[in-house]
């Protein structure tokens, strides 16, 4: 069992910072530690981002509405939670539909709402996609099996980072 475990959270703010803030209070007596993309400043490197915000995360949520795909800076967060540094392994990694998606299963959602990077993990077999559920013992079993695979399988970060949007500019820094 893991517990309690250090997370992070991803999303894309101001959309989804709702549903973040309640995932937060329904695993608050599980987690040890949460961080979210609220805390991370746009711009930064993504080794910056890993070491400051994500470092000791055992596993990355994404939390996925229906613009998440396009954006950019969740799509750094994924990179730099699946990055491995000198100093911290990557994160284990799972992905939750928002109630805005509404859908009935995981696989009658519109694959261009998965966020690129969680798709290729999905099909990798290292993430899973689940639908919003607002029970703390099954969210703790989803991170439990994330947790097994990044133990196991190793993750997909190959693919470029997504192009920062108009009046965003970035220096990306892929370790």
């Amino acid at each position: 069992m893991i517990s309690p475990f250090r997370i992070h959270i991803c999303y894309l703010q101001p959309i989804d910072q709702e549903y973040a803030l309640r995932f937060q209070r329904l695993i608050r007596s599980d987690c040890l530690r949460c961080t979210d993309s609220s805390e991370i400043t746009a711009g930064l490197p993504e080794a910056e981002v890993k070491d400051n915000h994500i470092r000791n995360a055992v596993a990355t949520i994404v939390l996925v509405g229906p613009q998440t795909a396009a954006s950019d800076q969740v799509d750094r967060e994924i990179f730099a939670s699946l990055m491995k540094t000198d100093r911290y392994l990557h994160t284990g990694l799972f992905g939750v539909l928002l109630p805005t998606c509404s859908a009935g299963s995981p696989s009658l959602v519109k694959r261009d709402i998965i966020p690129p990077r969680l798709a290729d993990n999905l099909r990798s077999g290292f993430a899973d996609l689940y639908l919003w559920r607002e029970d703390a013992a099954l969210v703790r079993a989803w991170f439990q099996r994330a947790v097994r695979k990044r133990d196991t399988i190793l993750p997909d970060n190959r693919r470029p980072l997504l192009n920062p949007r108009p009046g965003h500019s970035f220096s990306f820094q892929k370790t």
